[in-house]
């Protein structure tokens, strides 16, 4: 059974949203963000903006309560809400809601990657300080009828939030704050035994631990989406500044491996391939797709066969020079010049990842890049 609930949120005012809410911070570069900061004053980017690097963190929450004080984000009344978002012929629409640490501690939430130690503590620090949820963790389950129907007949109302933004997606945001509508949606998904994380593993893990370090009962602010929605990327990574004897390491393996043949065919990457970048080649290391076990998955096949050895590393959780590029950020041309290390990687089907999570089973950081991505200060919770 798992238990979801409704939450104050705080969301900008409904003709400053557009502006205030950003797309994941990652995604930006240095010189956008400075354009951002200087074209748009109540953007979350300026809350995030670092003037010094001293305690950045105390800063960024009296800028939130600066925020609020001059009426730009506004607490809500408890509720759940509705997101649905555009782009061209695809649509997500799911719930924004709080989902309980302890689902996630007892198993009624499930996994299916590690995660990184240094990740999960730096975020952990940001709660701490910060004490809000400014991007919902995705979390996906199986397609039900019943939710479906309530889906559909919301959307049939009026959206209390509705804009497009730069990127050409709309977004679209219901209240949902009568307590007959609240507990019918509780009720929907106290049926449903378990939810999946599709991203925002190490959001749930530092969620997780700030409760229990501090003997607290906050929720974890969620966006769920039928698993049948979902749209998966692959995840690349790449080693900067590689030493010679990793290269030296990884060179001996491409030569004693018989499947690891050099190519000039980059893409596309077929789903039984990894394509590997050394010293201005690239290698195709093609696996026996005969088999489903899953160390026979490329992502497993370059953790434990190529990357543990040639990093000398039997735990990725404290790796931290690996660079993790999902598809549609790669540009091959411009890593590929600076003599990197490159493994590119086949996209995941989803039937694959609940399959490791029913089993509990984990897959390697950052195996999945998964749409869709919300964006940060949208809809926001805070914590005690």
């Amino acid at each position: 059974m798992v238990k979801i609930s409704e939450f104050q949120a705080l969301i900008a005012r409904k003709e400053k949203l557009k502006n205030f809410s950003i797309k994941s911070y990652p995604e930006y570069s240095k010189n956008e963000i400075k354009k951002e900061l200087k074209a748009n004053p109540i953007s979350y980017l300026k809350i995030l903006e670092k003037k010094n690097k001293a305690n950045n963190l105390s800063e960024i929450k009296k800028r939130i309560e600066n925020f609020k004080n001059k009426n730009i984000l506004i607490k809500k009344q408890p509720s759940i809400y509705l997101y649905e978002q555009k782009h061209k012929n695809k649509k997500f629409i799911g719930f924004v809601c709080g989902v309980s640490t302890k689902d996630y501690k007892n198993g009624c939430i499930k996994t299916h990657e590690n995660t990184i130690t240094k990740r999960e503590e730096l975020f952990k620090k940001y709660l701490e300080k910060c004490k809000i949820h400014a991007e919902p963790i995705l979390l996906t389950y199986k397609k039900e009828q019943k939710i479906e129907k309530f889906i559909k007949n919301k959307t049939n109302e009026k959206a209390q939030y509705e804009f497009k933004t730069n990127d050409q997606k709309i977004h679209r945001i219901w209240s949902i704050n009568f307590s007959k509508d609240i507990l019918k949606i509780k009720k929907y998904f106290e049926k449903i035994k378990q939810l999946y994380i599709a991203d925002g593993h190490h959001r749930l893990a530092s969620s997780s631990s700030y409760n229990e370090s501090f003997a607290l009962n906050n929720p974890c602010l969620a966006y769920l989406v039928s698993s049948d929605q979902l749209a998966l990327e692959s995840f690349h990574r790449v080693i900067k500044k590689s030493k010679k004897e990793e290269k030296k390491i990884l060179l001996d393996l491409i030569k004693k491996n018989k499947k690891i043949i050099e190519t000039k065919t980059i893409l596309p990457i077929k789903k039984n391939e990894i394509k590997i970048y050394i010293n201005k080649k690239w290698y195709c290391f093609k696996i026996d797709s005969k088999t489903t076990k899953e160390n026979k998955i490329p992502v497993f096949v370059l953790s434990d066969s190529i990357l543990k050895p040639v990093l000398n590393t039997h735990n990725f959780k404290t790796i931290d020079n690996i660079h993790y590029i999902p598809n549609s950020q790669l540009k091959l041309d411009e890593i590929s010049k600076k003599n990197n290390l490159i493994f590119l990687l086949p996209n995941i089907k989803i039937e694959t990842i609940l399959d490791i999570a029913k089993k509990n089973k984990t897959m390697p950081p950052k195996s999945t890049y998964i749409l869709p991505k919300l964006r940060t200060g949208l809809i926001m919770m805070e914590l005690t």
